[in-house]
């Protein structure tokens, strides 16, 4: 139960809105109360002597009582479901916060599909426990009420009446265990199953390009298959139970109404107070019922919250640092990296011993083939990931002295794979901040040589981008991302591959607004076009995780060394 107590910390904020709709829920049990006794009344009392007024007055009140029933009951569902909306978007919001606050490493991992997967396991969780207390408290009130009034009115026929709902207890708990087991397997398959259509459905145009339609088909429908085969078995447990505890109560109304009639036949008991009994006894079974269902909708929300809670329990190892944390302004200073050593498991090194400074107010380039660590040595600077060894100076601070939104509101990062999100031309450039004005927008698009193409568009800058820009070329989404950097104008600009999609003459373009941009700014660029390192105050050669050269372009191809052979490899391949 300790994830139960979990899910109620998360909604204390809401406590105040449970009780008034536990409010509601009380007047509506007491004005239920009335309702069978009036049938005592009309048969035992208004049927025999024809006293058609007290009928008329009987009719006239419980028109009443239904009447203020419905409009309650409307009032009691209504403030419910506010309530479950509220806390499930509050909920859905916290959520995603903290999955913002994750870091790369978290990510590396996990399957997007699998993490939409327990939005809604969040959303369920949550709704399950509204509608779990307010099942609970409104059963627990009718079991206070109308045990009470059935004991004053025969408190034998009572005892026999509920002889058998113990034996309901221990079928329920039975099933009960079954149930969770089952339904966190059902919740995994869904889960599975969305992971499975949402990587399906990004690559969509791969599979349609390879012609491989019916070989996905086949593994969407084994995930399909796999999700019904284990909704059937959850199925089939829970009405295992209910069929149990039907025929339970089915033997229970054999005894009851057995032994009922008897007290009537032998004169213990009028007619109309055996039917109110009955009626009464309808009151009562529904709430003991409803418990039972409130304890299998408590698996399922178990269930559900074990998933959410295992993602959102999740703390970041990326933190602020405890002692206070300092503001990144300007250009503190150099960066520099001391015996940096990296692993993204443990026993594999991507990096070792990294030793090298990079000059506040300079260009670097690092250069490599595939694999050398070049990205990863990036990545450690805004502390997307953090090393396994050694530490990282900004200036004369460790880069974890920095507080982490400051640290990284003042680096642009140009990444391989920039995402683009769904929205307008505008939106886009200016997201985060929509205060720029057109002119800075304008400029911007205008050093990343894009301000011709939007201008051609019909709606130029309103113009709506598909799901991460699809409706773009490959260079026109590039373009478009250095056009966001340039705009957010930052000290510290971290460039991996900026002009790979680009064309040369677009790319002659791009390098002459980068030699703007180099002015007070310190900018580390990943490159293998040689165009764009040449350039470049400093070279920074890798290989395996390792530093392998360090110089300018001159000195380093005069060397005759790992640069040199990279620059021929390259013109022969050119």
């Amino acid at each position: 139960m300790l994830n139960l107590r979990r899910l109620l910390v998360l909604i204390r904020n809401y406590w105040k809105y449970l009780i008034r709709a536990s409010i509601v829920s009380l007047i509506l049990i007491i004005i239920q109360i009335p309702t069978p006794y009036f049938s005592k009344i009309l048969i035992d009392s208004a049927f025999p002597n024809q006293d058609m007024s007290l009928l008329l007055l009987i009719v006239l009140m419980q028109f009443f009582l239904a009447f203020f029933n419905a409009i309650l009951a409307m009032l009691r569902d209504y403030f419910q479901l506010c309530i479950g909306l509220d806390m499930s978007l509050d909920i859905g919001r916290r959520f995603f916060a903290h999955l913002e606050g994750l870091p790369f490493s978290f990510y590396d991992k996990r399957l997007t599909g699998d993490l939409l997967a327990r939005f809604n396991d969040a959303y369920s969780a949550i709704s399950g426990v509204v509608g779990i207390l307010g099942n609970l408290f409104l059963s627990l009130a009718q079991l206070l009420f109308f045990p009470i009034i059935l004991f004053i009115m025969n408190w034998k026929l009572t005892l026999l009446a509920l002889l058998v709902y113990p034996l309901d207890v221990v079928i329920y708990r039975e099933i009960n265990k079954r149930l969770f087991i089952r339904g966190r397997l059902v919740a995994e398959k869904r889960a599975a199953l969305q992971a499975k259509l949402l990587e399906m459905l990004k690559g969509i145009r791969t599979i349609q390009a390879l012609g491989i339609e019916t070989h996905v088909e086949e593994q969407v429908g084994k995930s399909l298959d796999s999700y019904a085969e284990e909704q059937l078995r959850l199925g089939r447990v829970s009405q295992s139970g209910s069929v149990a505890s039907r025929i339970n109560r089915a033997i229970g109304t054999i005894i009851f109404t057995w032994f009922g009639w008897q007290y009537v036949i032998r004169g213990e008991m009028s007619l109309g107070n055996l039917i109110a009994f009955t009626l009464y006894m309808g009151y009562l079974s529904g709430p003991i019922l409803n418990l039972f269902n409130v304890s299998q909708a408590l698996q399922q929300t178990l269930v559900h919250g074990e998933r959410f809670l295992e993602i959102y329990s999740i703390k970041s190892q990326i933190t602020d640092p405890e002692n206070g944390c300092s503001e990144f302004a300007g250009l503190p200073g150099a960066i520099t990296f001391s015996g940096i050593t990296f692993h993204y498991e443990p026993g594999r090194d991507v990096l070792c011993d990294i030793n090298a400074v990079f000059p506040a107010g300079k260009t670097t380039a690092i250069v490599g083939r595939s694999g050398a660590g070049k990205t990863t040595l990036v990545n450690l600077i805004p502390r997307f990931y953090d090393p396994s060894a050694g530490c990282i100076m900004i200036g004369n601070r460790n880069v974890k002295d920095y507080a982490l939104k400051s640290l990284r509101s003042q680096i642009g990062y140009l990444m391989q794979s920039t995402s683009i999100f769904y929205g307008t031309i505008y939106s886009e450039l200016t997201i985060g901040n929509p205060s720029f004005s057109m002119r800075d927008v304008e400029q911007a698009s205008e050093k990343a040589y894009i301000l011709e193409f939007i201008k051609q568009l019909p709606n130029g800058y309103d113009t709506m981008l598909g799901e991460s820009a699809i409706n773009l070329s490959v260079g026109q989404r590039q373009r478009l991302a250095i056009a966001r950097l340039f705009l957010q104008n930052r000290p510290v600009l971290l460039l991996d591959e900026p002009t790979s999609a680009l064309d040369p003459e677009s790319e002659k373009y791009i390098q002459m607004s980068f030699e703007d941009l180099r002015r007070e700014r310190t900018i580390i660029i990943i490159a293998h076009r040689l165009s764009t390192i040449e350039s470049a105050d400093q070279i920074i050669v890798m290989d395996r995780g390792h530093i392998v050269e360090v110089g300018d372009f001159e000195t380093l191809m005069m060397k005759d060394g790992e640069l040199a052979n990279f620059y021929e490899k390259s013109a022969s391949m050119a």
